[in-house]
């Protein structure tokens, strides 16, 4: 089975509402993105870092599996602008079994800080999982469809929640 790669981008926020006279983004970030890959051999960590130096966009990378996550803030300022996942689950193998890198306190960590510092957690590749919104669905033997959550169109106010798409042969 093979998916095709894409980029899911996670809105932690949403497009909620800003009452008047609060800032939309009280705290401020440096211009710097993280990279947090599983253990540094995933083909989607090189190719973002084969991108983010030809565009001369500075990042921190981290191999999960073998360094814990990093600060994210000073306690004045945040230290990302952004992050991005080089898998969903950032897992890898040891030893022939495979490992999540983040654990339940690393996740909380990361979804405080894009909560708090309103930044976006983007993944290059990730397989569905609940986690972002996905299931797997196997149409291959039968057609299904798939359509918006009652949630998400808050996030994506352009797209139509009562249009299902048709899916046959193939993993979604």
């Amino acid at each position: 089975m093979t998916l095709i790669p894409f980029i899911f981008l996670i809105a932690t926020l949403g497009q909620a509402q800003t009452p008047a006279g609060v800032a939309l983004y009280p705290k401020s970030v440096d211009m710097k993105l993280l990279v947090l890959s599983g253990d540094g051999t995933e083909s989607s960590f090189a190719a973002i870092q084969l991108f983010l130096n030809y565009m001369g966009i500075p990042y921190d990378k981290v191999l999960m599996a073998k360094q814990p996550l990093p600060a994210l803030s000073d306690g004045n300022k945040g230290l990302y602008q952004g992050i991005i996942l080089a898998t969903g689950a950032l897992a890898y193998q040891d030893n022939g079994v495979w490992k999540a890198a983040l654990t339940a306190g690393n996740w909380a960590t990361l979804d405080a800080y894009c909560r708090d510092y309103r930044v976006r957690l983007a993944s290059y590749y990730t397989f569905p999982e609940a986690r972002f919104g996905m299931q797997l669905v196997d149409t291959v033997g039968t057609p299904s469809t798939i359509q918006l959550l009652p949630a998400a169109a808050g996030i994506f106010p352009y797209l139509n929640p009562d249009n299902p798409i048709k899916l046959s042969a193939a993993y979604s």
